[in-house]
């Protein structure tokens, strides 16, 4: 059939049964459907979608077209019956990048609510410790806590690499940053089940989306851990290796030391809705759908298999070239300015407080519509410290109404930020020219910018 993916359009006059198709809809049941029952005809359900078309009310149903399964729903709109058909690999496909866009959407929001008190946590404890005279034992304290708020930052920084709303952007990519974020969320699965060894060599970036290929890395590292029994950590191995490749392509294997993928099987491991897993565990969609996305990048994913354990290459075409000019780097020296600060969180205000007020004359506000207020009606700071996610019209409304109404004032803007958690928030960071730092952030590097922004000269 021509046609597979396409999306089938058909309308059923309820009172005299006539039934026109769209051309997709004739190619995906593979006949000249010119009427309801050679419809019914072409249907191995042709009770079920009978029944359905003569009670004239909503359905959805599974019928098999020439051992082809078929996803088919009808709404009822006046005296018709309207639907669409389409393959139901396509419809559970789209489900799944549904389901993933849902809990990308949550996770940047989990991601963004954490990195606030994380931020707090991490200004505190280097406070604390400045003020404190110098003691062994508790600087190794704050050393630990110290290294365990940057894993806690490093698991939300790879919790973020998959929460990019436009899954389908490509860009220069670094490969070895999108697989610590692969492992870092499977890590769950591979603890209770192997060590896991890095053999990581220095990589040309490739040309993809960031979020697609950590959904590739992630499925293929749980998929090594799942093959090997969990207790026997010490006895097995999940590799991740990185080469460069033949052919100015680079490689990523992921290598396991489970039991092998059964002869009978290997053939048909990218199949969609082939799986060995038990029911409830699997679709079978997760090596159809990493194929396909590898493939649209350019790039090809094969495996080998023994009694000793299995190993997946992933194969990318390498990036062009590119040119680029590294910034002039000079030191600002730190001046007392007048900073207004706007964050809804008081916390989070309160460590800028005791971090900045000695130095500076701070203004803080808790929310953008206060500031806006300030600003509209005449007060002007050095500095406007702006964080991007408040209620109301929050960082980016206040950002553009101050364009408006006074662009100096926007001139002298940085964001400090939790994280974007909208595709409108991120468009707006992507496009962003004033300073952006992510909470927990270098408050030496705050400091600087904002001596560097009080420095500025006024807009001409």
């Amino acid at each position: 059939m021509s046609v597979h993916s396409a999306l089938g359009v058909w309308m059923l006059d309820l009172e005299s049964g006539a039934l026109r198709c769209s051309a997709e809809m004739v190619a995906l049941v593979g006949a000249a459907v010119v009427d309801r029952a050679g419809w019914i005809a072409r249907v191995d359900e042709k009770a079920e979608l009978g029944a359905a078309l003569d009670a004239g009310e909503a359905f959805d149903l599974e019928v098999t077209v020439g051992g082809r399964q078929l996803y088919v729903c009808g709404r009822r709109v006046g005296g018709e019956l309207v639907g669409t058909c389409e393959s139901l690999e396509v419809q559970l496909q789209r489900a799944l990048v549904d389901r993933i866009a849902s809990v990308s959407t949550f996770a940047a929001s989990i991601a963004h609510e954490l990195n606030n008190p994380l931020a707090v946590a991490v200004a505190n404890v280097e406070m604390i410790q400045d003020a404190l005279p110098v003691d062994v034992e508790r600087d190794e304290m704050f050393r630990d806590s110290r290294e365990a708020m940057a894993r806690m930052q490093s698991i939300i920084r790879g919790l973020k690499t998959f929460t990019r709303s436009e899954l389908a952007r490509v860009e220069r990519v670094d490969l070895e940053h999108v697989l610590e974020s692969a492992i870092t969320v499977a890590n769950h699965e591979i603890v209770r089940r192997a060590k896991l060894v890095r053999d990581f060599v220095p990589l040309p970036a490739v040309e993809a989306s960031e979020a697609q290929l950590g959904h590739v890395f992630v499925n293929l590292l749980v998929n090594a851990a799942q093959a090997i029994e969990a207790g026997a950590v010490e006895r097995n191995e999940i590799r991740v290796a990185t080469r460069v490749g033949p052919g100015s392509r680079v490689a990523v294997e992921i290598r396991d030391t489970g039991p092998g993928i059964a002869r009978e099987n290997r053939a048909r491991i990218f199949e969609p809705f082939f799986t060995t897993k038990p029911i409830g565990q699997g679709v079978g969609l997760g090596l159809a759908v990493c194929r396909n996305v590898v493939r649209s990048f350019g790039g090809e994913i094969t495996f080998d298999s023994a009694s000793g354990g299995t190993v997946f290459r992933v194969l990318l075409p390498i990036a062009g070239p590119t040119v680029s000019v590294a910034p002039v780097r000079s030191a600002v020296e730190e001046i007392s300015a007048r900073v207004l600060i706007v964050d809804d969180e008081v916390l989070f205000t309160n460590t800028l407080r005791r971090l900045l007020g000695t130095d500076h004359d701070l203004t803080i506000v808790n929310s953008a519509d206060t500031a806006l207020s300030l600003l509209v009606g005449g007060d002007r700071f050095d500095v406007v410290l702006c964080d991007l996610m408040m209620p109301g019209i929050g960082g980016m409304g206040l950002y553009q109404r101050v364009l408006e109404v006074a662009p100096e004032q926007a001139h002298r803007f940085i964001f400090i930020t939790g994280g974007a958690s909208t595709p409108t928030s991120q468009r707006f960071l992507e496009q962003l020219t004033q300073p952006c730092f992510e909470k927990p952030c270098d408050f030496k590097q705050l400091r600087a910018a904002i001596a560097k922004t009080a420095s500025k000269p006024p807009l001409a």
